[in-house]
């Protein structure tokens, strides 16, 4: 099993970093991190994750996101 983190923001002058330590504190050795506003309709990062897990993962979103409706089967 692994830990996957996913960290997002919404704009180019937000930081990651405050997400990004909770999640390595959480035991994520994974982490999907992007800078995509959740009125856009594709967020690769998150993508990416979904196509990363298998079965078995864990995954910590950190803070609880809006999704993408895009992704709607989160």
């Amino acid at each position: 099993m692994t830990k996957v983190g996913h960290a997002r923001v919404s704009t180019r002058e937000q930081n990651l970093d405050r997400q990004l330590s909770s999640l390595k504190r959480a035991g994520c050795t994974q982490i999907f991190q992007e800078k995509q506003s959740v009125a856009t309709l594709a967020w690769p990062e998150l993508a990416a994750l979904l196509d990363y897990i298998h079965d078995d993962d864990e995954v910590d979103e950190n803070e609880r996101l809006r999704h993408p409706p895009s992704i709607p089967h989160i």
